[in-house]
């Protein structure tokens, strides 16, 4: 019986995963340590360790070669939760790119009121794009300046509320845009019922302190976001968080940038994630944001 196999396993706090050979030899190992180290991996004393975005981008290679080897994988539990859940999002972004359906007006209502907390009135076009995105698991709104994305985004975690599929919303965006934010937080939410709210700013030991508070949603720039990351992907973590980057253009520079990098280690903290920006994008998405989300492009951009 062959007991060569490849061992999966979180390591530390799940932020990594560590990845190891038992029985396995030397050469082929090497081809995995090839690949691995070729997707950001560094090697440790029992292999090679990888945080959760990379081993999803080297996921269909880590396939390919298990295959080829003729190799058993050794899965922790945890880890191939992740690994199916990457799937799944895999498979629901190309079913979305096929399948362009969309909820009815009245369905967008009743789910964005399931919680009785969201007061505000939509209009027509947010309910159209509204009924786009809350089809799909992930989504991103690029329509122009003015046009109610942030009402819409808030709308998008309101129903999530009302699912029981959210409860915490995280934003990172630019420090200019946090008084909008607050301002069309207490716009839509009913007096009395709305959702504690910290900007989370100061350094590394404020923002911990201002998350042991435990607010609803929190604020945070891009700028501060790669030093406090562990701190903010563990809060994340803890909660079913809604993960939106607002003025996502800040981060075209994909994994050749730090805020970029942070932005999506992030990501995989998220049981939803959503990207907002009003400034025209290129012609297609980069490949490391294009596997994260399902672009509901609005009419906007095309007037």
């Amino acid at each position: 019986m062959n007991s060569a196999r490849i061992r999966f396993r979180f390591a530390d706090l799940g932020t990594e995963v560590s990845i190891s050979p038992e029985n396995v030899p030397e050469g082929t190992w090497a081809d995995f340590a090839q690949t691995l180290l070729a997707h950001g991996g560094r090697p440790d004393s029992r292999g090679i360790i990888l945080s959760r975005s990379a081993l999803r981008r080297a996921s269909l290679d880590l396939g390919s070669l298990l295959k080829h080897h003729d190799l058993a994988a050794d899965y922790e539990e945890n880890v191939r939760h992740f690994l199916d859940l990457h799937a799944q999002e895999t498979r629901a972004r190309r079913n979305s790119e096929k399948d362009r359906k969309s909820l009815s007006r009245r369905d967008v209502e009743r789910r964005v009121r399931a919680s009785c907390r969201f007061r505000r009135a939509l209009t027509e076009t947010q309910l159209r794009d509204l009924g786009r995105l809350l089809a799909i698991m992930h989504g991103a709104n690029f329509s122009v300046p003015g046009a109610g994305k942030t009402t819409a985004l808030l709308a998008i975690y309101e129903a999530g509320v009302g699912a029981g599929a959210h409860d915490r919303l995280l934003v990172v965006g630019p420090k200019n845009a946090f008084l909008a934010w607050e301002d069309e937080i207490a716009l839509c939410y009913e007096s009395g019922n709305t959702p504690t709210l910290a900007r989370l700013g100061g350094g590394r030991e404020r923002v911990i302190e201002a998350l042991g508070k435990n607010p609803e949603i929190a604020l945070i720039t891009y700028q501060l976001l790669p030093n406090v990351l562990d701190v903010v992907s563990e809060w994340c973590r803890r909660h079913k968080t809604h993960i939106v980057l607002d003025e996502s253009h800040r981060i075209k520079a994909g994994r050749g940038g730090v805020l970029a990098t942070a932005a999506l280690e992030l990501s995989d903290a998220a049981v939803r994630r959503d990207l907002l920006s009003g400034t025209p994008m290129p012609n297609a998405p980069g490949p490391s944001l294009a596997d994260r989300v399902c672009v509901a492009r609005s009419a906007h951009l095309s007037r």
